[in-house]
């Protein structure tokens, strides 16, 4: 079992009801996620959880070991886990606005990174149905490759993109709960080996194909929102941009302005200078007769 951790975060549904409006985007986005994950039991949540590690390289270390006796078919190589990195980043992408304002246990990063694990140590039994099971999430994280450079800061405040992701990252632990439900007997977690071939196999696809295509579904919206929130950040940069430069022009006609009065004024003191000198001249050569 990997080394507890806190973790990532998930996301909503689409026709989630509206959110109070005088909450926080963290605490709307805090509520979103209690509803999206409100099917999970106590039980469900500290099982998933027990399975977090504590960096990416504990994630890579663990699934390693639990994905070892699987090879490519075409090459013979080891299965690697690249396919996870992504889903990694995606849950992390969701972390900056909850962090702050959620205090239940577990954290949601850990659960959701924490269930893929207990998904693989569980499919570990049958390793066709394990096998299965990592072709699911490699798709899930060939989906996930287009988010790779997303920043935590650009989205972090952004109520729209923080949602989707909501629905994004429980789209992962609906995936990792049905799963993981199928082994799942009495309350121990036991392989139903027996008719599983039949029962199981044939219909794998129509299983949990579902739950892939609601995860294909939930990033086709972050992208979408994601570039939604983009395009608004460029039209405020670019509005900032204009009244910068107006600033910039308002202050290149003022300092105009200013030299104009000031050559305007040393005229004055000229022409005042000059009359001084010509008056003095005059009741000088006044004196003189």
């Amino acid at each position: 079992m990997a080394t507890l951790a806190s973790g990532p975060t998930a996301s909503t549904a689409p026709n989630q009801p509206a959110l109070p409006s005088d909450l926080g985007i963290a605490d709307k986005v805090k509520e979103a996620w209690d509803k999206r994950c409100s099917h999970l039991s106590d039980e469900e949540r500290m099982r998933f959880n027990s399975f977090a590690c504590a960096d990416m390289t504990g994630y890579t270390k663990e699934l390693s070991v639990l994905c070892q006796n699987h090879k490519d078919e075409k090459t013979l190589n080891k299965v690697t886990t690249k396919w996870f990195e992504p889903l990694f980043h995606a849950v992390g992408l969701f972390i900056p606005t909850t962090a702050i304002s959620i205090q239940a246990y577990p954290n949601p990063g850990s659960l959701i990174l924490g269930a893929i694990v207990l998904v693989l140590d569980t499919t570990k039994r049958v390793q066709d149905y394990q096998k299965l099971t990592i072709q699911m999430l490699s798709r899930m994280g060939r989906k996930s490759e287009v988010i790779a450079a997303y920043e935590k800061e650009v989205y972090k405040d952004d109520l729209i993109v923080q949602l989707s992701l909501v629905e994004l990252c429980g789209s992962i632990l609906d995936f990792c709960c049905k799963a993981v439900r199928q082994f799942d007997r009495k309350g121990k977690l036991q392989a139903k080996v027996k008719g599983v071939v039949l029962s199981i196999f044939r219909d794998f696809s129509a299983y949990l194909s579902e739950e892939v295509k609601k995860f294909e579904d939930a990033m086709d919206d972050l992208e979408l929102k994601a570039l939604l929130c983009d395009k608004r950040r460029l039209q405020k940069l670019q509005q900032n941009q204009t009244v910068q430069q107006q600033v910039m022009h308002d202050q290149s006609v003022a300092k105009s302005q200013r030299l104009d009065d000031i050559h305007e004024i040393q005229l004055k003191l000229w022409e005042r200078q000059n009359n001084i000198d010509a008056s003095k001249c005059s009741k000088s050569s006044c004196g003189c007769r």
